[in-house]
């Protein structure tokens, strides 16, 4: 179910289905923390919970990787055109070289920005989860802070 489900979400929307593999991803890190976590048990039963767990990773990478592969249905056609003399993939492009300047992202982060070779153009949420990430990081927040964030979010 997870593979189909998977692949008819990447091929009504790309975006929103890349979206959503990434909150399964969350969603089976909650999940796995309420298995092998919630009620400590016994040594034995830790370790069985922890092979339980595993197999449920493979099973959900296994899904992942198939309803991904089935979405590919869409995907082939246009790298085709790309490679059939109406465009071509710079794969060049694809690089982690670091061109640009770090002014150039807070000018480009304008409504309809568009990236150009040393000017990226973020997503809008992109800073502010940053600035999420960052508050795990900073000193100002207290510890108990943090934790108290921890334990919302495996909530």
């Amino acid at each position: 179910m997870l593979a189909l489900s998977t692949a008819a979400s990447m091929l009504f929307n790309w975006y929103t289905g890349v979206i959503n593999c990434l909150f399964t991803a969350v969603w089976l890190c909650i999940e796995g923390g309420i298995v092998l976590f919630l009620n400590k048990p016994q040594i034995e039963a830790v370790s069985e919970r922890r092979r339980y767990f595993v197999r449920i990773l493979l099973k959900y990478f296994a899904a992942m990787a198939a309803g991904i592969l089935l979405s590919m249905v869409l995907f082939l056609p246009t790298l085709a055109a790309l490679r059939g003399g109406k465009g071509k993939i710079e794969w060049e492009a694809f690089t982690l070289g670091i061109t640009g300047e770090f002014p150039s992202i807070v000018q480009a982060y304008v409504l309809g920005g568009t990236s150009a070779y040393g000017r990226a153009s973020l997503f809008c949420g992109s800073i502010p989860a940053v600035a999420c990430i960052g508050c795990f990081f900073t000193e100002r927040i207290s510890k108990k802070e943090k934790k108290l964030w921890h334990c919302c979010l495996q909530v």
